[in-house]
């Protein structure tokens, strides 16, 4: 005869403990959550208009950066860029994926306030919906409409 016999769980892991702190000492402070790992660019020495001045060159080395610097877990952020730059980001697609750090100085070099942002004008490029209409054919020489036997229309 076969006797079963059930054993009784295994108590559960209790926390380690530790002993109670003095009467009159502050908490200590919760842990900071670990924060991602950032590389800000500065690009505060690229001209925003003549020689030097942000291109597509600027715009391709900066998309390669993201790109290498994301397969290592490490988000970039650009600060400093001129409104010719951002556009240029915009332009190409890459305003999502480059972020812009926002300007602390709320004039502009001239002294004037700022313009409204051309990238926060709506879904699109600038603000425009991308859209196509289909082009219309002509109906070749000889191509009849056959119509259902019995149909109103003919």
């Amino acid at each position: 005869m076969d006797t079963y016999r059930e054993t009784p769980p295994a108590p559960e892991p209790t926390p380690a403990r530790t002993a109670p702190a003095p009467a009159g000492t502050p908490p200590a402070p919760a842990p900071e959550p670990p924060r991602e790992p950032r590389l800000t660019c500065d690009l505060g020495a690229l001209p925003a208009a003549g020689p030097g001045a942000a291109d597509l060159a600027v715009v391709d080395a900066l998309a390669r950066l993201r790109l290498a610097a994301a397969r290592h877990g490490v988000r970039v952020v650009l600060s400093n860029a001129s409104g010719p730059l951002r556009e240029l980001l915009s332009f190409a697609g890459l305003a999502g994926v480059l972020p812009v750090e926002p300007d602390d100085d709320p004039l502009d070099a001239a002294g004037d306030p700022p313009r409204c942002d051309p990238l926060d004008a709506g879904p699109g490029l600038l603000g425009v919906q991308p859209g196509r209409q289909p082009e219309e054919r002509e109906d070749r020489v000889g191509v009849e409409e056959v119509g259902e036997p019995g149909d109103p229309a003919r």
